[in-house]
């Protein structure tokens, strides 16, 4: 296998820093704006209800209610799929990653709701997604964030056999190349498994140990020194 080991971390980071936020960005609301929205508001009245809420504002908070419970309803319900249904169904919302007309607070809900109803079929096709070099880039990002989100324990061996595999070989990745532009998103993927360990690790004794077979083990380099700068990071 042909070693990347002398090629600086700091740049790689940048790229996958990069690549993680372009892919997920959507999909995550900042502290920051959650705070400059009112909590007894919902979406429906802060967008469309405002003149209704101005003439009649029992009425329309009641209305707003209303729609925010039937709303909240259809986000978590998750429809049954079959295998073939549920890839299809992963490739269809990895192309809204291109949309700016979306919902992320809703969609973020949604997403939940889908973690937490995972089989264990579906779990495992979302781990054979991230881990083929071939699969669209949002078809990967989307599956990844699904198994981050999802925070059964049944994830963590997924996660921990994806972060361990070596890196696929693109060819030389020189600067600004496709080859270095591959590399640095699949060098992201495996680091979004590595911080989602570290991040349980404080609750799970699995994910810390995990975590560190990872730091001792991972065929990557590149995951190896990052895994052991979040123990170091972590005190472990």
């Amino acid at each position: 296998m042909r070693q990347l080991n002398k090629k600086p971390l700091r740049p790689k980071i940048y790229i996958a820093l990069i690549f993680i936020a372009v892919g997920v960005l959507f999909f995550i609301k900042t502290k920051q704006e959650r705070k400059r929205v009112d909590v007894t508001e919902s979406p429906e009245t802060s967008q469309h209800s405002l003149p209704a809420a101005a003439l009649i504002p029992h009425q329309a908070n009641a209305v707003s209610s209303q729609d925010s419970v039937a709303t909240a309803k259809k986000l978590t319900e998750v429809p049954t799929m079959n295998n073939t249904e549920f890839r299809s169904w992963i490739h269809g919302e990895a192309q809204s990653l291109n949309s700016t007309d979306v919902n992320t607070e809703e969609k973020e809900i949604q997403m939940k709701a889908v973690s937490q109803s995972l089989s264990p079929s579906e779990i495992a096709q979302l781990a054979e997604i991230v881990s083929d070099s071939n699969n669209a880039a949002n078809d990967k990002i989307l599956s990844s964030y699904l198994l981050t989100l999802r925070q059964n324990d049944d994830v963590i061996p997924l996660m921990v056999e994806s972060a361990k595999k070596s890196l696929t070989d693109f060819g030389i990745p020189n600067a600004h190349s496709e080859a270095e532009f591959k590399h640095g998103q699949e060098l992201a993927l495996k680091m979004t498994f590595v911080d989602e360990l570290a991040a349980r690790s404080n609750t799970s004794a699995t994910a810390l140990n995990q975590l560190r077979s990872l730091a001792s083990a991972a065929d990557s380099n590149e995951i190896r020194v990052y895994a052991q700068r979040k123990l170091k990071e972590m005190g472990k």
